[in-house]
């Protein structure tokens, strides 16, 4: 049961940074607009953002 939790947490983890990386790299090409799957990734991590409306508007600045 307890392997089971920590094999589970660990899999959050890394599909968590899995999708913050992915959703930067998409975030670079002009033809894929996906740069929410980087708020995907920060909430599988279970980071609640304070600062999180500064920085959408500045991923609205970056692609402007």
């Amino acid at each position: 049961m307890q392997k089971e939790i920590k094999e589970r947490s660990l899999f959050k983890k890394i599909a968590g940074v899995v999708l913050i990386i992915l959703g930067l790299i998409l975030h670079l090409i002009p033809l894929f607009p996906a740069s929410w799957i980087v708020f995907l990734g920060l909430g599988l991590l279970g980071i609640n953002l304070i600062l999180q409306d500064k920085i959408k508007s500045w991923f609205k600045k970056f692609k402007k």
